[in-house]
């Protein structure tokens, strides 16, 4: 499907669409939490375009746009507290920092979460509005 500019937008298509919090259809300028450099640190921007294998990605901090796999792109869209259970995969960042951690929900202390990390850190005191979904 050609969005308004003429770009493809890569909703339904079979090994192209990209889901996130609330498994929305990304394509240019999307808001997105995406993997910068495939280091594990996850950050905001938005979609340029299409590329090989994935998304090119414009840095919301002015660093310079990359193409990102399509697994390391999801939609930049807080996850619902009914969507988040112990063992969700989410990407979480804490109050004030400037990236996301991928990780998996460990405990829900009524509206505050505490994911572990891939790494293995466990961190307490996540707010939903601080969560996307994986």
């Amino acid at each position: 499907m050609l969005g308004a500019a003429g770009v493809l937008l890569l909703a339904g298509c079979a090994g192209s669409s990209v889901s996130g919090g609330g498994k929305a259809a990304l394509g240019a300028g999307s808001a997105v939490i995406a993997d910068w450099g495939g280091n594990g640190n996850w950050y905001d921007g938005k979609i340029n375009k299409a590329c090989d294998g994935g998304f090119e990605v414009a840095w919301n901090d002015g660093s310079e746009a990359a193409c990102v796999p399509q697994a390391g792109v999801v939609a930049d869209v807080a996850a619902s507290a009914s969507s988040v259970q112990v063992g969700t995969p989410v990407l979480a960042k804490q109050e004030g920092a400037f990236n996301f951690f991928s990780g998996k929900v460990t405990a829900i202390d009524g509206a505050t979460y505490s994911v572990a990390t891939d790494s293995g850190i466990v961190g307490r005191g996540y707010t939903i509005s601080n969560l996307r979904l994986k």
